[in-house]
């Protein structure tokens, strides 16, 4: 007997319209936050909705049993229509969901933008000790470049903040 396929998790998400989003919910585009029109279980009429992941710091909101992230209604709310392309929140804060916050991006936009990581040992992005010095190095447009050997982490830092304004414009993230 064959297996029974699950439907994909995209369909149903698609299915969720604007219309239906606004008669569960208000959106404050000041603030970023949702809260109910309607009586949902314990959750009364203007009571806040979603709430934030430990691990990541998104918001989601369950709505027919699924989880869908807050920034996303956002712009189903705001737009009437489902994102094309990720959300980025351009303070890179995953809870801050005003409508100024949010723009769409592509993967390697939304990763351009994305925290220092946790293993950075020299503190900037780009930059890693090399020897007797500091080596600043970029990836942009599917290829890496390498920027040069310098003295100090500073200097290898402001080369990395240069060549990020120029290769990625407005996602640029700079130290």
């Amino acid at each position: 007997m064959a297996a029974i396929r699950q439907p994909r998790r995209e369909k149903f998400i698609n299915d969720l319209t604007a219309k239906f989003i606004r008669s569960l919910f208000n959106y404050d585009s000041t603030s970023g936050i949702f809260t109910y029109k309607i009586r949902r279980g314990k959750k009364r009429v203007g009571d806040r909705a979603g709430h934030t992941a430990k691990r990541y710091g998104y918001v989601y909101i369950g709505i027919g049993g699924r989880f869908y992230l807050a920034h996303r209604l956002a712009w189903l709310y705001v737009k009437g229509k489902w994102p094309t392309r990720r959300v980025d929140h351009e303070d890179r804060n995953p809870s801050h969901n005003w409508w100024t916050n949010l723009r769409q991006a592509t993967h390697a936009q939304n990763m351009a933008n994305s925290k220092i990581k946790k293993n950075n040992t020299s503190g900037y992005r780009g930059v890693h000790k090399r020897n007797n010095g500091w080596r600043a190095a970029i990836s942009a447009n599917n290829r890496h470049y390498h920027l040069g050997d310098f003295n100090t982490a500073q200097e290898a830092a402001a080369a990395y903040n240069a060549a990020s304004i120029e290769l990625r414009g407005k996602f640029a993230c700079l130290d």
